[in-house]
């Protein structure tokens, strides 16, 4: 009771933090901070299952599928709204190598390739591409929502684009959400306009973010394979 207790309190903060700053990286800080906390990890305290086996002693398939379902639900919470950098991505994906490499005990002064890790861990997708599917669905989910809704009205006019008299101000244009999604619709060959009308259809706008998940992962592998490759022909695998 007491660990739920926890928990609840995590997530109200959480929303809090978030409602308060509006800030990805204050959210994002938030969530590392609590996934780092997390006895599950590889490396760390590891609880005992059910059968009175420690997790330390289970195979590293099975540590893999045990930080897909404790430790990332903690790291995702939320990040459907997130409009991340270039740079918060790199370190969202950092905090996944990191773990896998404690989940494979692969240290990094072994200089494995993180492509190697992933690899050795099943080739699971990364954060930032979770995040981007998230993202897609979460947008279909709100632009199919009632039209009488706040937040649909809201977005459906922040895709129809500024005023002709608005002028922006001075300095570097922030990093919107929406900003994020066009970066993610870019693979479909879609803009928000045209992403809008397929979201209609929940079974094609499904079809469409399933198709993107397949090419993220694709493209994943590949390059990880292309990766380890030319780091055997080095001498570093």
């Amino acid at each position: 009771m007491s660990q739920r207790i926890n928990r609840i309190r995590r997530m109200v903060v959480f929303s809090l933090l978030k409602s308060i700053s509006g800030s990805s990286t204050l959210a994002l800080k938030f969530t590392v901070l609590v996934a780092q906390n997390q006895k599950c990890v590889a490396g760390l305290a590891w609880p005992k299952a059910v059968s009175g086996v420690p997790v330390s002693l289970y195979p590293p398939r099975s540590k893999v599928q045990l930080y897909h379902i404790y430790i990332q639900p903690v790291l995702l919470y939320g990040s459907e709204t997130w409009a991340l950098t270039r740079a918060l991505q790199d370190k969202v994906d950092a905090f996944d190598n990191m773990c896998l490499r404690r989940i494979l005990r692969i240290p990094y002064t072994d200089h494995v390739t993180n492509a190697t890790v992933r690899l050795q861990a099943g080739s699971p997708h990364q954060l930032s591409q979770l995040i981007q599917v998230r993202r897609l669905r979460f947008f279909g989910h709100v632009a199919r929502m009632d039209t009488s809704l706040d937040i649909t009205r809201a977005l459906k006019v922040s895709i129809r684009g500024l005023p002709k008299d608005w002028r922006r101000p001075p300095g570097r244009p922030r990093h919107t959400w929406l900003r994020a999604l066009e970066a993610d619709l870019q693979p479909l060959n879609l803009g928000l306009n045209s992403a809008w009308k397929y979201t209609q259809d929940r079974e094609h706008w499904k079809h469409l973010v399933e198709t993107s998940t397949l090419q993220l992962g694709a493209c994943s592998v590949l390059v990880m394979m292309m990766i380890s490759v030319v780091g055997c022909r080095h001498g570093t695998c």
